[in-house]
């Protein structure tokens, strides 16, 4: 039998009530492949998803499965054989997902203490962004974190919220490297600040352009020299509300705002 493949317009609602219909009125749990080829029409999944499918929630050969391999494929299947080490699915059905316009966002984000930085990471992916940048700012309490595991976090995340886009988490640099670093692929970039002159809704906002970045710095805040080289650089500074935020906060805030003042 065919493959049957189709392919659904980027950001528009047409596309997100689709993928709700998809889901809709039934219990679906989205698993993930990686390096998935359209052409292929019998795939095996990694050890992580094994042990969920048939320890967790049990599944049998037969049943069907969707995945996704977090470059806009969601592939509905059937499992065809579960031993101890494989699990194999045939492919019955290829759906290909544009990019979400209104994920055309960047965050640059001070790194922080470590199961903070996972909630940043865990929160930001469901939310929907394109990239996750952690920084070296001058008020660093912290400066290492382990890239492969905050992988894991988005791959968790990006499935929980049934999306079909995996954002990439980049290696730490330094903010000043990251603030002057290809300033022409972002229509707009903003750097939080409480007394920044940009505000959330109900504030005065303008229509945010896409694509755009946002960084926010550690809990002792941004220097004086970083804001100033941010301001030169042509971000605007936002103010996220009308109380000072923890890192992780300020950083889902923004999103959220930036998010819906989208100019789509």
């Amino acid at each position: 039998m065919p493959l049957a493949i189709k392919g659904w317009a980027s950001g528009s609602l047409m596309q997100v009530s689709v993928f709700k219909s998809i889901l809709q009125g039934k219990t679906m749990d989205l698993f993930y492949i990686e390096n998935f080829h359209p052409e292929n029409t019998v795939i095996s999944l990694s050890s992580e998803e094994l042990h969920h499918i048939s320890k967790v929630l049990r599944k049998n050969a037969g049943s069907p499965i969707s995945l996704t391999d977090g470059n806009g494929y969601l592939i509905s299947g059937e499992i065809a054989d579960i031993r101890k080490q494989q699990l194999t699915v045939t492919v019955k059905k290829i759906q290909k997902f544009d990019f979400p316009v209104q994920n055309q966002l960047t965050l640059g984000v001070a790194v922080i203490r470590p199961n903070r930085m996972d909630w940043i990471v865990e929160k930001a992916t469901e939310l929907g962004l394109k990239t996750i940048v952690p920084l070296i700012c001058k008020n660093n309490s912290y400066k290492n974190i382990k890239t492969m595991h905050l992988r894991k976090i988005t791959i968790s995340a990006m499935k929980q919220s049934q999306q079909m886009y995996l954002p990439e988490i980049k290696a730490p640099m330094p903010l000043e490297y990251w603030l002057e670093e290809n300033p022409d692929s972002f229509k707009s970039s903003y750097v939080a600040d409480p007394d920044g002159n940009f505000g959330p809704p109900g504030d005065s906002i303008s229509p945010v352009l896409l694509p755009c970045r946002v960084v926010i710095g550690p809990e002792g805040g941004f220097t004086d020299q970083e804001l100033q080289l941010a301001g030169k650089l042509g971000f605007s500074r936002l103010r996220l509300g009308n109380t000072i935020l923890r890192t992780e906060t300020a950083a889902v805030a923004a999103i959220a705002i930036l998010k819906s003042a989208a100019a789509l």
